[in-house]
């Protein structure tokens, strides 16, 4: 690790009678960021110009707000400039997973220290990166007593109204939100309002009209702090952050941020560019975020896990296809098979059972948790609808029974401690006692339990001490629900008891990732994705192709997506994709996640081609490096990631017209390779596959059905001494 300070003391680059102004440039000059003070009022702005490839300087973010209000005082005026110091950070890291495990922290920083006319400190930090700029805010005061900031002035302003914008709307409180489920709209004017009252979500992606590429987020977030969105309206593309909506979790605890003294937020960062590759392949995330908390992370493994929910969802509660799902786990040669929701009434066996019984094949479990808590209301509860009517009925319920339920049909939604009385009293005592346990595990809710372990500390570290002693090597966490302090405490109390158990986590129904992997690397994946399990909805199977095409561009950019890819047949009772095979199996290397959810049956995994089940069982899940090919957010996207002396070069379209694809693959090293292309077949919903040898400097053209998609993998073949 080398740093490089120099300290300055009361002075700046360019000073006048009503402003000063500090310049910080990023290591390689593209990046130039000006911070002003302004003398009138004490106030605090920036703005950021890059230099495109051509020499030309643009300027990319214009006058663009700082500050904070506490409770107490308003940080965003009535500042008076004190110091500053400057420091170049050169710093490698190694990471467990990610898009590139072995990295370089290379920026240069700049703190400016300001004073509040109450005689209170307050830094701002920034850092100029070769492919964007950070900032955060420092309160340097010591005090027990807690305070809180009740606004935040932080922006990125654009100043235009041209462009392009591609952002996701914020989630309002539904059974299952909050959890970052909503189709990105794709291509709308930079500046235009959200179409709801509660904003737009991060991170959000912006094209300049001239051709500057801008991305924004924020990282390296803790228990101080809040997640962050942006608000409803952006005059002249001016986003201004905002902290979370007071509905989230029902109402309950506070959507502004409290904490002690000293008190740093988290980084908010923008990419700037005039290249879009610099997006996909930026580890800016990671670079902000602090290093791992736990000394020992031997016991952290990333894998590939089965997972038998996605194509039935009443799987996950039945030992005989969760068994079966470790036997396929333990076949691929893959580390881990994923229990999902209502284990806990496992019929045919029971939780215990099943873990022995996977570490006999050498396999270790996952096991699903609702998050809840009263972060979230997901309970079980009973509707009747017609559907279940008629399932009940095909499943051989006497018509006479189900006719006893009449006037509960399509009712809603009964509690949990309400629906067996309900049932019972319709049905007395004998048809109960015959039929009313199968027509209740058809009517419920699933999905819901188990529920209330890791909210309450005590609950918490009895349920790790337990996972512990049955041998589960991991959780699946859902339904968080909200951005708010709390629950980001939630998220990291879990993080710290699950390693201290050597448990890994992945969270679903979850926020974004915003750091959280490289400093508690027992977090392998996040979802915060609308993934494969929308294909439960009639709108996916049309929605798709164009999402995944945007998501290399925006979700997959802050960190480990858990899209559960490769779902060629139909899910039970849900739509049919219209997507190729080969787009499919691009998904599987497309987004970068520490534990891979192979979401397909396994008996229809068993039915694939040898060289799609070799290749399953090859993939890797830790990549070494990432390169961006060619591409445009919701039209397709190719990128290769490298795992040693291999690369996989992964292409989907998500167009319903065929493209041809030609490159150089430039990133491989001298030398032969060995080629395996994985491509779609002649029949729709087809493979087909193809064998060469190419030298590195070899152009490689491929062919792309309407929304179809290729694999191509390119193995180094060892020099002959």
């Amino acid at each position: 690790m080398r740093y490089f300070l120099i300290l300055f003391v009361l002075s700046c680059v360019s000073c006048s009678s009503s402003k000063d102004e500090w310049q910080l440039a990023s290591p390689n000059g593209k990046i130039d960021v000006t911070i002003a003070w302004y003398k009138t009022d004490g106030s605090i702005f920036y703005v950021a110009d890059v230099h495109h490839e051509d020499g030309k300087r643009v300027r990319a973010l214009d006058k663009s707000g700082l500050g904070l209000k506490r409770d107490d005082h308003d940080f965003s005026r009535g500042l008076q400039f004190r110091s500053l110091k400057r420091e170049e950070i050169y710093e490698p890291y190694t990471t467990i997973s990610g898009k590139r495990i072995n990295d370089i922290n290379h920026c240069n920083e700049i703190t400016l220290s300001f004073e509040h006319e109450s005689g209170e400190m307050l830094d701002v930090i920034f850092r100029a990166y070769d492919e964007g700029l950070a900032f955060r805010y420092h309160f340097l005061a010591k005090d027990t007593v807690p305070r809180m900031v009740i606004d935040e002035l932080s922006s990125f302003n654009l100043n235009s109204t041209g462009g392009k914008a591609w952002m996701q709307t914020y989630d309002t409180i539904r059974h299952w939100s909050l959890g970052y489920e909503i189709p990105y709209h794709r291509e709308i004017p930079i500046g235009t309002s959200a179409p709801v009252s509660y904003g737009w979500a991060l991170p959000l992606l912006f094209e300049k009209e001239d051709g500057t590429w801008v991305f924004v987020s924020e990282a390296d977030l803790d228990e101080h702090y809040a997640g962050m969105h942006v608000r409803q309206h952006a005059p002249s593309g001016n986003y201004m952050l905002e902290f979370p909506e007071e509905y989230e979790c029902y109402g309950l605890f506070s959507r502004f941020p409290s904490s002690t003294l000293p008190w740093k937020t988290p980084w908010r960062f923008a990419i700037i560019t005039d290249r879009l590759g610099d997006i996909i392949e930026s580890n800016i995330v990671d670079h902000l975020s602090r290093h791992t908390e736990f000394e020992n992370t031997d016991w952290i493994k990333p894998g590939i896990s089965s997972w038998s929910w996605w194509h039935d969802p009443a799987s996950s509660s039945n030992y005989i296809p969760l068994a079966d799902h470790v036997d396929l786990s333990a076949e691929m040669g893959w580390k881990y098979s994923l229990v999902d929701a209502d284990w806990d009434i496992m019929r045919n066996g029971d939780i215990d059972q099943l873990i022995d019984y996977a570490h006999e094949q050498g396999v270790e479990l996952f096991i699903w948790y609702n998050s809840g808590g009263p972060n979230n209301r997901v309970k079980w509860y009973f509707n009747l609808s017609d559907e279940v009517v008629a399932n009940l009925r095909s499943e051989g319920v006497p018509q006479n029974v189900i006719s006893k339920l009449r006037p509960i049909y399509n009712k809603g939604f009964f509690p949990e401690e309400e629906y067996y009385e309900v049932v019972h009293s319709h049905l007395g005592d004998d048809d109960f006692g015959r039929w009313g346990e199968q027509i209740i595990l058809a009517a419920r809710n699933r999905n819901a339990r188990p529920r209330d372990r890791f909210y309450e500390e005590e609950a918490r570290v009895k349920e790790f001490q337990l996972l512990r002693e049955r041998g589960v090597r991991g959780i699946k966490l859902d339904f968080f629900a909200s951005d708010k302090q709390e629950i980001i405490k939630m998220y990291i109390n879990i993080f710290r008891e699950a390693a201290k158990n050597e448990i890994l986590i992945n969270t679903h129904g979850s926020t974004i990732p915003r750091g959280w992997t490289k400093t508690f690397p027992n977090l392998l994946t996040m979802e915060a994705v609308m993934g494969a399990e929308f294909y439960g909805t009639p709108e996916w199977p049309e929605l798709a192709p164009i999402q995944n095409t945007i998501y290399p561009f925006i979700r997959d950019v802050v960190g480990p997506t858990d899209y559960t890819p490769f779902t060629l047949s139909t899910r039970r009772g849900g739509f049919p994709r219209i997507t190729s095979n080969a787009h499919e199996l691009a998904l599987v290397v497309h987004y970068e996640t520490g534990l891979l959810h192979i979401a397909e049956w396994a008996d229809y995994v068993r039915q694939q081609p040898d060289f799609i089940i070799q290749f399953l069982q090859d993939v890797p899940v830790v990549w070494d490096d990432i390169k961006f090919i060619s591409g445009y957010p919701g039209d397709y996207s190719a990128l290769a990631r490298q795992s040693g002396d291999t690369w996989y070069v992964s292409g989907i379209n998500g167009k319903k017209e065929s493209r041809t694809l030609s490159f150089i693959p430039d990133f491989l090293q001298p030398g032969e390779y060995k080629a395996r292309y994985y491509l779609d077949g002649e029949e729709f919903q087809t493979f087909r596959f193809e064998t060469n040898t190419i030298m590195h400097d070899n152009k490689i053209t491929v062919d792309m059905i309407p929304l179809g998609g290729f694999v191509l993998v390119l193995e180094k073949v060892k020099s002959k001494k």
